[in-house]
């Protein structure tokens, strides 16, 4: 069993985020880098927590394991083939509705904590974790911030996709939602709500709640 030492300890209790209005700005550039595919999609495309705060922060290596650990939460994955809201894969030809929802209403702030409490859960009791979390609380914090004021606040009637209905295995009708990092990513990269919903009408799915 893998235990926490005193480096880690260590790293923790001297952990300091820096000043509000410079994360600020430096998470604004941080997404400002990331560019939605174009259709056809040629070559896998994604975006996680994970890659996010890699980029928003220097990694100390005590902190990569753990970091790691969330490359599979709060992330967008888009193929020619598939595309993946956090853990779960959907084939496009196996998808059958797109449901969408207004920002203001995915991104609010008890959805937000609710978010962060979930994926604080993923992470194991090993070196680097509390580094992490800080910066994963940070981290959905601002990403879901930062995506309403782009959209026009709490108010947004702006749709984006929140919900994958397919067919499963027996042909049986299968969901699965997008967490508040997802919903924040297709709100504040430019077209990227744009180019799944065309990806979804392409291959027959319906969408529902766009306009």
């Amino acid at each position: 069993m893998t235990t926490m030492n005193a480096e880690d300890d260590d790293l923790a209790a001297g952990d300091d985020l820096g000043d509000p209005n410079e994360r600020r700005s430096q998470w604004q550039d941080v997404l400002t880098a990331f560019r939605a595919p174009t259709i056809p999609i040629v070559e896998p495309w994604s975006i996680s927590i994970a890659t996010l705060i890699g980029s928003a922060y220097k990694v100390p290596s005590i902190a990569s394991k753990a970091l790691a650990q969330l490359d599979r939460v709060g992330a967008l994955r888009l193929t020619s083939e598939a595309i993946t809201f956090d853990t779960d894969d959907v084939e496009w030809n196996k998808l059958s509705t797109v449901r969408c929802r207004p920002a203001g209403e995915v991104l609010a702030d008890s959805a937000v904590r609710r978010e962060i409490d979930s994926v604080r859960k993923v992470l194991p009791p090993i070196p680097g974790r509390k580094w992490v979390v800080n910066r994963l609380a940070d981290g959905v914090s601002q990403v879901a911030t930062i995506a309403l004021e782009r959209v026009g606040g709490l108010n947004s009637r702006r749709a984006i996709a929140t919900e994958l209905e397919y067919r499963g295995g027996l042909g049986r009708r299968r969901s699965t939602e997008s967490g508040v990092v997802v919903s924040a990513l297709l709100a504040v990269v430019p077209d990227l709500n744009d180019v799944v919903l065309r990806m979804a009408q392409q291959h027959g799915a319906r969408i529902e709640g766009y306009s």
